[in-house]
């Protein structure tokens, strides 16, 4: 599974690309004729953060999922407005913790995903000194309201 970012309102159908807007990160259409329900889901590493913004309620309804499978939910709001979560499988490490700021209408997702790597290309079993964890670490806003 490649990684990057993508953002779609379902997993089944993607949002054109003319519908987003690059500012220093991916921001859906503010078009409520496009989206009736301002959700989508964010890729960063083995993550994925789907959500679903309700403007009116002012909740939002997250799924955590790490390496295609969904390691928790949560509802933010103002009364609980972020959420963090990690977890680990073989060889993929990874945690991040989303918060809602409500003012200024975004959502934020911080945390770090890591892989073991190996310099020879091999990926397990482990081959020290010639492998290790390579970490990244990020802190963005993945979308606006």
């Amino acid at each position: 599974m490649p990684y990057g970012y993508s953002i779609t309102r379902d997993p089944k159908k993607e949002v054109p690309f003319e519908e987003l807007e690059k500012i220093g990160h991916y921001q859906v259409a503010q078009d409520t004729a496009v989206l009736d329900n301002p959700g989508a889901c964010y890729s960063i590493g083995p993550l994925d953060i789907c959500f679903t913004v309700d403007v009116t309620a002012e909740e939002i309804d997250l799924t955590v999922k790490f390496a295609g499978a969904s390691i928790g939910t949560a509802v933010l709001n103002l009364a609980h407005p972020s959420f963090t979560i990690g977890g680990s499988a073989a060889i993929v490490r990874a945690n991040v913790t989303v918060t809602a700021d409500f003012k200024a209408k975004q959502l934020d997702a911080s945390g770090s995903y890591g892989y073991y790597k190996c310099t020879d290309g091999s990926v397990w079993p482990p081959k020290p000194p010639k492998c290790g964890w390579e970490n990244h670490n990020f802190s963005q806003v993945i979308f606006h309201w």
